[in-house]
Formats: C-alpha cells, sequence, structure tokens
C-alpha cells in the first residue's frame, strides 16, 4: 500500500487564523478601544522580539517552535531545554503582552497578565480543521498508509491533533519536538517512513 504524510498546521488544521481568533478575543475583554490589526502585527513582533532573547532559541528554531506558538504552550517534555522552557514561560507570556499593551498605553501588569493567561486559554478550545479535512482523509484512509509530519512543541502538536479528532486517520505521527530535529531535515522523514513501514511516500506538506 502506498504511504501520504500529512502537513498539520494549516494544512489540515487552521492554525494562524485561530491564533488570530484567539487574539481578537482576549483583547475584547478590555475596554479599550484598540486597532485589532495593528495590535496582532505589534503582539507578534513583540513575541518575536522576546522569543530570540532566550536561551532556549537555538533549541526552539531546531525544532521549529514558533513564538506565537509559545503563548500558550506547556512544554511538557523530559528534555532539559523543555525543563528551561516551562520556567521561563509564564515570564515570556507576561512580557510579551505587557509590552505590547504598553505600546497602546495600557500600562497595567495586572491586565497584561490576566490577557496573558486568557490567550493561553481560548487558544486552548481552538482547532477547527479546514472544510475539506475530513472528506480528503477519510477518501484517502481506504487507499493510502497515512502519516503526518509536524513541527513544533509535542504538547502543542497533539492538542491539535486530539482537538480536531484527527489521531484515528493516521498510521504514525511524527513531531518534531519528540526528536530533535524539524522538517526539512532528512532525519525525521527517516522517522517517519521506518514509522510507517514505507520504502516509497508521497509528500505533501505546507509551509506557515
Amino acid at each position: 500500500m502506498d504511504t501520504v504524510l500529512f502537513d498539520l498546521d494549516d494544512t489540515l488544521i487552521v492554525e494562524w487564523k485561530s491564533a488570530e481568533e484567539s487574539f481578537i478575543e482576549t483583547i475584547g475583554q478590555i475596554d479599550h478601544k484598540i486597532d485589532i490589526d495593528e495590535f496582532i502585527k505589534t503582539i507578534r513582533g513583540q513575541a518575536k522580539e522576546l522569543w530570540y532573547k532566550l536561551p532556549t532559541i537555538d533549541f526552539c528554531l531546531n525544532i521549529g517552535i514558533s513564538s506565537w506558538e509559545a503563548l500558550w504552550a506547556e512544554f511538557d517534555g523530559n528534555d532539559n531545554h523543555y525543563k528551561i522552557l516551562r520556567d521561563l514561560s509564564a515570564n515570556y507570556r507576561f512580557e510579551t503582552w505587557n509590552q505590547t499593551l504598553i505600546k497602546f498605553n495600557i500600562n497595567n501588569p495586572d491586565v497584561a497578565n490576566k490577557l496573558s493567561l486568557e490567550f493561553k486559554k481560548i487558544r486552548d478550545t481552538k482547532h477547527k480543521l479546514f472544510p475539506e479535512t475530513k472528506g480528503t482523509l477519510d477518501k484517502f484512509k481506504s487507499l493510502f498508509k497515512l502519516g503526518i509530519i509536524t513541527n513544533g512543541a509535542p504538547d502543542l502538536q497533539w492538542k491539535k491533533i486530539n482537538g480536531g479528532n484527527l489521531k484515528h486517520f493516521f498510521n504514525y505521527i511524527t513531531i518534531s519536538g519528540e526528536h530533535g530535529y524539524a522538517k526539512p531535515n532528512k532525519r525525521l522523514f527517516d522517522i517517519a517512513m521506518d514509522g510507517l513501514k514505507a520504502k516509497k511516500i508521497k509528500c505533501h506538506y505546507g509551509w506557515r
């Protein structure tokens, strides 16, 4: 049986739009008039700036954890890098929100802390699939062995997979954060191929 590999984020599941909706819903909880498009642009830039200053940046770039995803990640895992990220994450989330809000003339640490927690809670609930996802997977499952190969922190990617009720479609799931390197590193594809017991793979994947 032939094998097909799928990417996850913004291929099967709506990633950035879900994050955007979560930002809008979160900022809507405060009584301030804010240009939401400008706010989202600003908080993305602020998150990235702070993300690149953390001592874990090389590890995160190597496995493909984005700065905005870190605003809701738990960073579960036994690797020491995940322990460091767990220790840093609460302050990272707070400072991202706090420094962004200050740029919109909202200098209130309590509000920043509340919104950082609210965003994480809201984002945890949004696991929307593209309209074609389940129909395509239903059709493909009877014809091929299916796999996912995706970059990111394991806890986040599993939240998306389980939240979207996708796991049962796939014979094997490969997440970069469980192995220490990300696409397009050939080693990650080798792991997926071995897990699927596949010699030849038809691969379809998309980049964020």
